[in-house]
């Protein structure tokens, strides 16, 4: 063991980042195991090159104008021509009579001249709305049949929470649901129930026989942090998996890099762990191979995943024209193309982000005094390691020194070696934070930005911190971006793919994200408000509802038709009614008497009818 950790601790000094183990001596023998084995998941010098890699390429970035080409846009307008000639055809039919048979056939034949539409290699465009109904519906029917089958799932990236929207949890808690107040997961997973539904109606009306009453199903692959994996985890159970069969919902966490501060020097979130960050979307590749989710969908013979992000409540979860598009448009989003991805971790290693990103960092204590002597040396510059037990004496130390005086303790000014000056201005109010266990460091304020050193504005002259004692520091949260987190993206694999192939859907239809925090906070929604937060910020969760209910008014538009009166044409348009996804998945299956006998001055709520 001592071996392993004199080496362990050796490869960092050697990368210049041996202030992760400072405290190493004067930690519990639990908490020196933890830090290794921590420490030793990572090569500190191959994350400090992938960290100089990723400044260079975006160095180059704001170096050069890349050109970006636009993607090939298919022309559905020749499918025109398809179309006349069988509708010629049909007329010149004698009995005009047309078989289900005929319309396969039909079918067949637009299908092929489509495929001859699409470009062998490179990236194009179909836009959804200019495809002929004939070839829609047979999409759609292609994407039932397999999820009557199971050979398709869904894959939620959900590894993100909700700090920003001023929500304390996983992003997927976030109740979106305008009056039901159903969360990301809750609309999610209703709405595959909803296509599972539909899949196995559609199965028993395409036969009677026994073999078609079987359970349509979906999987559900949901990629966690390793920071929400157990609250996301929790909501299932206690929700019962929302409806879903436990056995059809895979758990799976991406990976976790160090961060760095600004100076390149790696980040300690308590004195016995390192500060940690999601790898970005992009290691979704290397987390299906290593967590066995890749394995388990190849076993349960899927044929790919749809992938989706947790924060847009307008994602048409399974949607089964999507996968109808997708498999008979020979796409590459199958799993061969996912196994040969994440097989190749390196092959988008070269090709991490950087992310300036706010991080809570461990700091010293503004101004806690030690017996130390005021002409103390420092632990090392901010953008260097320290000295002492950190991992090697400081530049122009002798052989063996630890950076200190002899015979004591290695003492400094108050000042965070990984973020800078802790010290508060005068005019400015101070945010310090009691000493605590080092051990439960929790963030409760973050130190200034202004110099607090002896002498300085804001710092009682002669005031010295043991920075070799954890309880000498605290955990700061900054005010300012402090840090780099390292980042792939899920594009990133994509030039990978011998070809990709887009389909164009209906923005307001299918797109509603929620990326920051809205004005109403818990306020009852309503015409009025929703509008005006709306229109104040975009991509906030009033922005989204709005969205949300204009949606499902067009919706009880068309089944309702009501055209006949300009009341109730008004009554229509400033109609604020969501439905519950159990009931209608994209419109379908509404009675057009639904509405009878409701006020429609008032915010409506559909839920399915009890069994």
């Amino acid at each position: 063991m001592a071996s392993s950790a004199e080496t362990v601790r050796a490869a960092y000094a050697a990368a210049g980042q041996g202030h992760v183990f400072r405290f190493y001596d004067r930690l519990q023998q639990q908490q020196q195991l933890l830090l290794l084995q921590q420490a030793a998941k990572h090569d500190p010098a191959q994350l400090l090159q992938l960290l100089e890699s990723a400044l260079q390429q975006q160095q180059k970035k704001g170096e050069q104008q890349k050109q970006i080409r636009p993607p090939y846009k298919v022309d559905l307008t020749l499918l025109n021509e398809v179309l006349q000639q069988q509708q010629q055809q049909q007329q010149q039919q004698q009995q005009q009579q047309r078989s289900e048979d005929h319309q396969q056939q039909q079918q067949q034949q637009l299908l092929s001249a489509y495929l001859q539409l699409l470009p062998a290699a490179g990236c194009a465009v179909v836009s959804l709305n200019e495809c002929p109904l004939l070839l829609r519906r047979h999409w759609k029917e292609t994407g039932l049949k397999l999820i009557a089958e199971g050979r398709l799932g869904v894959l939620l990236l959900a590894g993100g929470d909700g700090s920003r929207l001023g929500f304390e949890g996983p992003k997927g808690n976030f109740p979106i649901g305008p009056f039901s107040g159903d969360s990301f997961f809750d609309l999610y997973c209703k709405r595959i129930r909803k296509v599972q539904q539909l899949a196995a109606a559609a199965a028993a009306a395409r036969s009677s026989s026994s073999s078609s009453s079987s359970r349509a199903s979906v999987p559900l692959y949901v990629m966690t942090s390793s920071t929400n994996r157990g609250a996301v985890e929790r909501t299932f159970v206690e929700k019962d998996f929302f409806g879903l069969e436990k056995e059809k919902v895979f758990f799976f966490s991406q990976e976790s890099l160090p961060a760095f501060d600004l100076q390149q020097q790696l980040l300690l979130l308590r004195p016995h762990t390192l500060q940690q960050a999601p790898n970005g979307n992009g290691g979704v590749y290397a987390a299906l191979s290593s967590s066995g989710a890749l394995l388990h969908a190849k076993r349960n013979s899927l044929l790919g995943f749809q992938v989706l992000p947790v924060d847009n409540c307008l994602a048409k979860a399974a949607d089964p024209t999507f996968f109808g598009f997708a498999v008979c448009s020979n796409a590459p989003v199958g799993l061969d193309f996912l196994e040969a991805v994440a097989k190749n971790p390196k092959v988008l290693n070269s090709q991490f982000h950087l992310a300036k990103k706010k991080i809570p960092h461990l700091a010293p204590l503004q101004g806690a005094p030690t017996g130390g002597p005021p002409g103390s040396p420092p632990g090392g510059p901010p953008g260097g390691p320290p000295g002492g037990s950190s991992g090697g004496p400081p530049a122009g130390a002798p052989t063996g020194s630890t950076g200190g005086p002899p015979g004591g303790p290695l003492k400094a000014p108050a000042q965070d070696t990984f973020g800078g000056p802790t010290g508060a201005p005068p005019s400015s109010p101070q945010e310090a934070n009691e000493p605590k266990d080092a051990s439960s460091c929790t963030a409760t304020g973050a130190p200034g930005g202004a110099p607090g050193a002896p002498g300085a504005p804001g710092g009682p002259p002669g005031a010295f911190v043991d920075l070799e004692d954890p309880n000498s520091w605290v955990l700061a949260n900054p005010k300012e971006p402090n840090g780099w987190k390292l980042e792939l993206f899920i594009f990133d694999a994509f030039p990978l793919a011998d070809r990709i192939l887009c389909l164009e859907v209906d923005r307001d239809s299918e797109f509603a994200p929620v990326k920051c925090a809205g004005s109403l906070g818990v306020a009852t929604p309503n015409k009025f408000n929703l509008e005006a937060a709306a229109a104040a910020a975009a991509d906030t969760p009033e922005a989204a509802q709005l969205l949300l209910l204009r949606l499902h008014a067009k919706w009880l538009a068309a089944a309702t038709q009501q055209h006949q009166q300009q009341q109730q044409q008004q009554q229509q348009q400033d109609l604020l009614c969501e439905i519950s996804p159990l009931v209608s998945y994209e419109g379908e299956g509404l009675d057009k008497d639904c509405l009878k006998g409701k006020d429609l001055t008032k915010p409506l709520l559909l839920l399915p009818t009890e069994p």
